[in-house]
């Protein structure tokens, strides 16, 4: 099966059931659905801006269990960084939580 790493907007969509997951629903059929660790930490911050209850959170860990969470690794932290490193040379910045 071909995985697909979802950026937090997309995520955050379909917790939500928001309508602008349509949009991207043909790309999520029949794919391993991966998020990052920054995701995982980005809804969790969302929820704690929110002030949500233990409920909600609970709510919000139970959806995220549908996810691969994608393993930090060295090999992985250079590819970030390299990311990084070439957006920035091509004067085109990169944020740390979108690399």
């Amino acid at each position: 099966m071909v995985m697909v790493l979802l950026d937090t907007n997309i995520v955050s969509y379909l917790f939500k059931r928001d309508s602008r997951v349509a949009l991207y629903a043909p790309h999520l059929l029949n794919r391993e659905l991966a998020i990052s660790l920054m995701t995982v930490a980005e809804l969790f911050q969302w929820a704690a801006v929110r002030h949500w209850g233990d409920n909600r959170i609970q709510q919000l860990e139970q959806a995220m269990e549908r996810y691969t969470i994608i393993p930090i690794d060295m090999p992985l932290c250079r590819v970030w960084a390299t990311i990084r490193a070439m957006r920035s040379q091509a004067g085109m910045p990169i944020a740390p939580q979108d690399a």
